[in-house]
């Protein structure tokens, strides 16, 4: 089903020092609109000390605002289950060794749901998406404990739905968009990004402010989208653009599995 709808508006702001992110504009004519309420179970992991570490509660609102960011698709998510379980050295994962993440998946996995992983330590990184949409019977989210937030499920639930970081391929998109449809996360409304995974931050943002001098190929100075949920900029959380959204609805609709 196709909306023919109005175009909105958001603007995101980054009021720092005089300082204005830009503008965040989401043209929501011709989105597909899904109307699917994908259900969760939430698994959470009983730590070496035997303390879980996370309430239910803290789950839930970060869900609700994951819900206002997959609106415009007519997506919205709901915590079926809470599971908990209690060996802790499923407590503890990594992205670059998959064993236990394999294990875990194999032993807990909810078929045809959305399965959230919650653990104490992932290095590195808040979460991963091991597996998409596709992947019925495999497939699950994992996120750090002390990084349950909208902005972090909603980046898993993004590459969940086939999403790529803003920044994929290091900077091989150029500024003027040339290559958008074959470089970096293949999206021509979201600007090159030059950054690369485990810099450091404050290598490339000050107070919400872009400052890394790197330029492309051309010589052309990078402004990347601070505020978007694919990127890793810790600022404020704009949403997903236009093209993003409609890259998850159309990859669900073509895809082979319709979770319940």
């Amino acid at each position: 089903m196709v909306r023919i709808g109005i175009i909105l508006f958001f603007l995101c702001l980054f009021q720092t020092t005089g300082l204005y992110a830009q503008s965040y504009t989401f043209q929501q004519e011709s989105l597909p609109c899904l109307q699917k309420k994908f259900t969760i179970v939430a698994h959470i992991f009983k730590d070496p000390t035997g303390k879980y570490g996370v309430t239910e509660q803290s789950i839930l609102d970060a869900i609700k605002g994951v819900n206002t960011f997959f609106a415009p698709i007519c997506v919205s998510y709901e915590v079926c289950a809470f599971k908990y379980h209690d060996n802790f050295q499923h407590d503890s994962v990594s992205i670059d060794e998959p064993g236990i993440s394999n294990e875990i998946r194999k032993l807990y996995h909810e078929d045809f749901r959305i399965n959230l992983y919650f653990v104490s330590f992932i290095p590195d990184f808040c979460g991963f998406a091991a597996g998409t949409h596709n992947d019925a019977f495999t497939s699950g989210i994992f996120i750090k404990k002390d990084c349950i937030t909208t902005r972090t499920i909603s980046h898993e639930l993004g590459h969940f739905f086939t999403l790529s970081h803003t920044f994929e391929g290091n900077g091989a998109e150029l500024v003027n968009g040339a290559n958008c449809l074959t470089e970096g996360d293949q999206i021509c409304d979201t600007p090159a990004d030059p950054y690369k995974a485990l810099d450091p931050l404050p290598a490339y943002v000050e107070n919400c402010k872009f400052i890394f001098g790197g330029q492309d190929a051309n010589g052309e100075y990078y402004n990347p989208d601070l505020g978007n949920i694919m990127s890793y900029y810790e600022c404020d959380t704009c949403g997903f653009t236009w093209g993003q959204l409609k890259k998850m609805a159309d990859a669900y609709l073509a895809g082979a599995v319709k979770l319940w």
